[in-house]
């Protein structure tokens, strides 16, 4: 009886999960960027400023879903061509926008540091499953080498950041873009991929399988069904394999900064631990920041020590890889 009442449960949070994302922005969004604006005044005193911006671009129009295809760019005037970065949001994969404040203040950070900044949107749960997320960003930097030189960014020097699910996107771009299962989101026939040249996820999940399942069997493959849109079976077990960051872990992936708090709330941190062992094991040109008594998501508080420590590391790692 106890198992009915849970998958009752589970699917009225899959109806609501629509009306919640649609309603994040408004609630969520605004009021982290509100409190943070009480407590530290504007991003623009903590050294995120930028010249130009231009908002809503749609890097993928004419597919399902195409009004979440959006990104914004931050650049500063400049001579000849800077290095690009793509900022992906966090959200746990379901709810989240790029004006969430923690992406605003890194992207327009980096952007007054000699980077130009396309900061994006993607298809959320429940409506596209997470592979269709990993295409639409992979999708997004295709657009982003197609229309580098507008902004004067360079399509050969491309780097990718991001935190909590856009940490696990961020791996994706980065460790899987040569995938041939993935296929991005209305750029799948470009002269261009999806690869970039270093990467930078914030408290990201590299292990799905260990996030995802909490070793309570129905639990278990409600949760996987949610996030994959597959029953459990041999199929999905494929799938999962494709949209776990840990299964394409090798000598190739492009230099990987991880950035992450000791206290993370969903500990989350311990991964981050790991996985920069994994890649230093596997030769690849890697590092660790972690961010002392830091909990998830604790650059959403921009004036504070840690968050401002943390983008540095992070611009410190793309002057290095990109410039």
């Amino acid at each position: 009886m106890k198992s009915v009442r849970f998958i009752l449960a589970a699917v009225v949070l899959l109806a609501a999960v629509s009306c919640i994302n649609k309603a994040y922005k408004k609630v969520v969004v605004d009021k982290q960027s509100t409190e943070a604006f009480y407590d530290f005044g504007p991003i623009e005193e903590h050294g995120a400023r930028c010249d130009n911006e231009v908002r809503g671009i749609n890097y993928a129009p004419g597919v399902p879903g195409s009004d979440a295809l959006v990104l914004d760019v931050y650049w500063n005037e400049h001579e000849g061509l800077q290095p690009a970065l793509v900022q992906i949001h966090g959200g746990a994969w379901l709810v989240g926008d790029k004006q969430g404040i923690n992406s605003m203040f890194r992207s327009k950070y980096l952007a007054d540091r000699g980077y130009v900044v396309f900061n994006v949107n993607y298809r959320m749960l429940p409506d596209f499953p997470l592979q269709d997320q990993v295409n639409d960003v992979m999708g997004a930097v295709i657009w982003v080498k197609e229309h580098a030189e507008e902004y004067g960014a360079d399509p050969s020097k491309v780097g990718v950041l991001g935190g909590s699910a856009g940490g696990h996107l961020t791996a994706m771009v980065a460790w899987a873009s040569d995938d041939p299962f993935f296929s991005p989101t209305g750029h799948a026939g470009s002269e261009y991929d999806s690869d970039v040249q270093a990467a930078v996820p914030y408290y990201g999940v590299f292990d799905l399988e260990e996030m995802l399942t909490l070793k309570r069997d129905r639990l278990e493959n409600v949760s996987m069904r949610f996030f994959t849109g597959m029953e459990e079976g041999p199929e999905r077990d494929e799938l999962v394999r494709h949209i776990s960051p840990k299964y394409h872990v090798d000598s190739g992936l492009p230099p990987t900064l991880f950035i992450c708090g000791d206290k993370d709330d969903f500990g989350l941190y311990p991964q981050s631990v790991r996985f920069e062992k994994m890649l230093e094991e596997q030769g690849v040109t890697t590092d660790l920041f972690t961010a002392k008594g830091a909990v998830h998501g604790f650059d959403n508080r921009y004036g504070e020590e840690a968050s401002t420590e943390a983008v540095e590391a992070a611009r410190k790692w793309f002057d290095r890889h990109l410039k």
